[in-house]
C-alpha cells in the first residue's frame, strides 16, 4: 500500500545483510590465513618430529581455527544467499507491482522516488553482495 514505504524497508534489511555479509567475510578471510600458517605448520612439525607430534598440534592448534573458517565461511555466505533472495523475489516482485501500478504515470512523484530508490538498492547490491556469490548462485 505504501511503496515508498516498503523500499525502504527493503534497502534497510538489504544493509542488515550486506553488513553481515562483509564482517563474517572478513572474518573468514582473516580465519582462512591463520588457517593455511597452522596447516604448514603441521607440516613441518611432521618432517621434523613425526606423526604423533603432528597430530596433537593438529588437534590443538587446527582443528579450532577450522570450526571458526567454517563458521564464518557458513555466515557470510548465507547473508550473501539471503541478500540475493532479497533482491531477487522481494524487491524484484515489489519494483513489478509498481510499474504495473504506475504504468500509465511513471513520472508520478511516488513512483518516480520508488525507481530511484530501487536503482540505489540494485547498485548497493551489485557493489556489495555479488563479488562475494559464485556463479551457481545467479
Amino acid at each position: 500500500s505504501s511503496p515508498l514505504d516498503s523500499i525502504q524497508k527493503i534497502r534497510d534489511r538489504m544493509d542488515f545483510y550486506i553488513t553481515n555479509t562483509a564482517e563474517y567475510f572478513t572474518l573468514y578471510d582473516e580465519y582462512k590465513g591463520q588457517l593455511d600458517a597452522e596447516r604448514e605448520k603441521v607440516a613441518e612439525i611432521f618432517n621434523k618430529e613425526g606423526s604423533a607430534p603432528a597430530q596433537k598440534y593438529e588437534s590443538e592448534n587446527v582443528t579450532p581455527i577450522e570450526a571458526k573458517t567454517l563458521s564464518s565461511f557458513f555466515n557470510y555466505r548465507y547473508f550473501a544467499l539471503t541478500a540475493l533472495s532479497l533482491r531477487r523475489y522481494v524487491a524484484g516482485r515489489t519494483y513489478l507491482l509498481i510499474k504495473s501500478r504506475y504504468i500509465a504515470n511513471l513520472t508520478d512523484k511516488t513512483a518516480s522516488t520508488f525507481f530511484e530508490q530501487y536503482d540505489i538498492l540494485l547498485e548497493t547490491f551489485e557493489t556489495s553482495i555479488v563479488p562475494k556469490l559464485v556463479e551457481a548462485d545467479i
